[in-house]
Order: structure tokens, then sequence, then C-alpha cells
């Protein structure tokens, strides 16, 4: 037993010898190891210490460089304008580096165009700059100073230069009112709503009136005929009123078509340009 032990206690000096042996390459591998950490945080400590020195001149080179220079630049729009005038508008040329153009940006400049509702602006990297554009689609022109449009939407914008194809009809009663106000607002978009409904009576449009007392006020283009529907008109009025206009023949003189009230239309004719009994057969018939 006290052999066993003896022999024990050997092997464990020889055992303990050959590590003590080994001891300085192990420590020399592990501070060599040690070492190369330390380095890699000294490096990464001073590129996060200087990141904005360093992006600085990364962002510095990449915009220098020919690989990201903008070679196409893609338009997408309903036709009203030139692509050529689109990218004036925006700004974007070819030979500009992809980097150094904001999207915000360019679509702000876009929106700050009156023919402009809204524009997106896309990057594609390596070298290609995608724009799409909606323009406004007017429907009349407001009766002020300067001379304004109402599109498609109710919003209210003033161009630079008026469209030649101004055939619109004119909404009136707005000279005083700011279009800017929650009424003139609510205004234009029963404009909006009005010459939609309008289109049941295929008869175009020359003006639409606005007045605190009576409401909104319709004339006819092609016939002498005022077409009274209130502060709130509905689609029960426009049919009751076609109704009326498809008895009224277009060589007849001028006419006001009253439709306020419930169920029918009240019309008062030119007397003098009508037989007394015509007159009265067609001031007041329910509908």
């Amino acid at each position: 037993m006290k052999d066993a032990l003896v022999l024990q206690w050997l092997v464990g000096i020889k055992r303990g010898g050959r590590e003590n042996r080994r001891k300085p390459q192990r420590s020399w591998a592990a501070l060599h190891r040690a070492w190369w950490y330390v380095g890699v945080v000294l490096v990464g400590g001073a590129l996060l210490r200087d990141s904005g020195m360093m992006w600085s001149v990364v962002a510095q080179y990449a915009m220098r460089h020919p690989y990201f220079a903008v070679e196409e630049i893609e338009v997408r729009s309903d036709g009203r304008f030139t692509v050529e005038q689109i990218r004036a508008w925006s700004g974007v040329e070819r030979g500009m580096s992809l980097w150094s153009i904001d999207p915000a940006q360019v679509e702000a400049r876009l929106r700050a165009q009156p023919w402009v509702r809204s524009a997106t602006v896309r990057r594609e990297f390596p070298h290609r700059v995608l724009i799409t554009v909606h323009t406004r689609r007017p429907l009349a022109i407001i009766v002020r100073q300067p001379f304004t449009y109402v599109d498609d939407t109710g919003s209210y914008f003033v161009p630079a230069d008026a469209l030649e194809e101004a055939d619109l009809p004119y909404v009136s009663g707005l000279e005083q009112l700011p279009l800017d106000t929650p009424e003139a607002q609510r205004i234009l978009a029963t404009v909006v709503h009005l010459l939609s409904l309008a289109r049941w009576w295929q008869e175009p449009l020359s003006e639409i009136r606005w007045d605190r007392h009576c409401g909104y006020t319709l004339f006819l283009a092609e016939r002498q005929v005022a077409i009274r529907l209130g502060e709130q008109p509905t689609p029960e009025q426009f049919a009751r009123v076609r109704t009326v206009l498809e008895m009224w023949p277009a060589p007849w003189s001028a006419a006001l078509f009253d439709a306020r009230f419930a169920h029918q239309v009240i019309v008062r004719p030119d007397i003098q340009s009508l037989g007394r009994a015509a007159a009265q057969y067609l001031t007041r018939r329910p509908l």
C-alpha cells in the first residue's frame, strides 16, 4: 500500500514536471492571443471614436465614384406634362451621384409645383431613379383673384399659368371667403359632388353659384336655365330636375327651376316669352 502511494507520488511528480515544462509554451500562446484581442479592441475603439470621420471619408469616396452615377431617370405620370418637364421640376440629372439624391427633398420639390398632387421618388442602386407623379385634374374655376382651380379632390390650387382648354364651369360666391377656412373647404367638396351628380342631366354647366341664403344654384351652359338646389343638395333633387329638363324644350326662354321643395320642382319661366297658359301649366307640377 505504501509502495503504491510512493508510486503515485512519483508519477505525480513526473506529470507535474511535464506540465511545468509545457507551461512556458502555453503561456506564450495565451499571451499572443491576448495581445491579438487587445489589438482588435483598440482598433475597434479607434473606429468607434472616429466613426464620424471614417463615415465621412467613405461617403465622399462613394459619392465621387462613377459606379454610382445616375444613368437612368424613369418618370411615371398621367401624361398631362412631359417627362422633360417633370425631370426639370425634380432637379435630378444624369451623371449625379445616386448617394447625393435625397428622395424626400426631391418629392418636396415636385409637390411645390401647383399642378402636382402627389410624388414619390425611389433610388434603385447602382444608377437608377424612379419618379412617380400624380397631377391634379381641374374640374372648375373659382371666380376670384388670382386665377384658381378646383380639382377632383375638392382642393384648390393657383397655377403659374392657366390651361389653354379652360372650358370649365365657374364657381362664384367665394370672392370674399378665404379658401383655407373649413367653410370654404366644405363648399368646394360639395361643388365636386354636384359636378358628379350633374352628369345625370347630360347638360354642361356654365356656373355653380353659392349663397349663404339660397345655397347652391346651377346654371346650364346651353340653355338659359338656372336650377336652385338649396344648402344640402341630394341625388333625389337631381332626378326630379332631370324629369323637368326632359319636359322643357330647348327653344323656350330663360327659367328658374326651384328644387328645394319635397317631391316637386317649381318652374318660374319668363312669362313674356311663353304663352300664359303654358306658363301656368309648367309653373307648379308635383313629381
